[in-house]
């Protein structure tokens, strides 16, 4: 699968990537407090899309893969 391909289907079938974060955004206190009580935290997303939910762990200060 080309990712163009897989681009276009994530947004027709999820939405586009700016909608995406927006809608994570819900999350930011949340992993603002994780991020608080493991500061050198580390994440790793298996099947992550496009990696909206990667991008927010990475700005909050985790090791994100």
């Amino acid at each position: 699968m080309s990712n163009a391909f897989y681009r276009a289907f994530e947004d027709r079938h999820r939405g586009p990537r700016e909608l995406i974060l927006a809608r994570l955004r819900a999350y930011a206190d949340l992993l603002a407090r994780l991020g608080a009580l493991y500061p050198a935290g580390a994440a790793l997303d298996l099947g992550c899309g496009r990696g909206e939910w990667l991008e927010l762990l990475a700005e909050a200060g985790f090791a994100a893969r």
